[in-house]
């Protein structure tokens, strides 16, 4: 009799044991399912005329290199989330946050000595042409003392300008939030740039 009761107790207990290993076992098919939708595509369209290398910092960092072909696109496929990205095209450095919790596509314009390789796309999704597009301005401190000078707008700037100096830049073409620092203060103004433009600052509040 006692020898039934210990079979019987020893069965319960194997049962016990394999329904809590099948009740713990990860199911392949859901792991699947959201390594799926985890990910997420972006192509990118280089009509630049140049190879770029896009950094992407976000839920993870990537280095992605994208060679020129005319007409044609490449794709990758990242970790769902909010990106910064950076690359440097046509002379300079173009940033921004790329949303990467749906598919994006971006585009890389012609850069301008690069022209007659332009092809047009209708289908823009992130288009970095305003960051391209490089004029040259002159800026001139009127002041009596070096000038910090921060230009933030369709790209970031800092500059430092001598008394009486007039500087030469090439620069994004757009509207900046302009901040300039001397003479013990600072002060800050708006400036519409374009091929060609002049600033003039005096000390802040001079």
């Amino acid at each position: 009799m006692k020898t039934n009761w210990a079979f019987r107790i020893l069965v319960v207990m194997f049962l016990v044991t394999s329904v809590l290993q099948i009740a713990a076992a990860p199911s392949p098919v859901r792991n699947t399912s959201l390594a799926t939708q985890s990910l997420v595509r972006l192509t990118v369209s280089n009509k630049s005329g140049e190879t770029i290398y896009i950094r992407l910092e976000g839920p993870t960092i990537y280095i992605l290199p994208v060679p020129w072909y005319t007409g044609e696109k490449v794709t990758f496929t990242v970790k769902r989330g909010l990106y910064k990205y950076s690359f440097k095209v046509c002379g300079i450095t173009a940033t921004g946050i790329l949303d990467m919790t749906k598919q994006q596509l971006l585009i890389v314009p012609v850069c301008r000595y690069h022209s007659n390789k332009a092809k047009p796309d209708g289908n823009i999704r992130v288009d970095v042409s305003p960051q391209v597009r490089i004029v040259a301005v002159t800026i001139t401190n009127k002041g009596n003392g070096t000038m910090l000078v921060i230009l933030s707008g369709p790209t970031y700037y800092a500059f430092w300008i001598y008394a009486g100096q007039t500087a030469y830049y090439t620069i994004t073409k757009g509207t900046y939030s302009v901040e300039y620092r001397g003479c013990g203060s600072s002060d800050t103004t708006s400036w519409t740039v374009y091929h060609g433009s002049k600033l003039s600052l005096f000390c802040p509040g001079g």
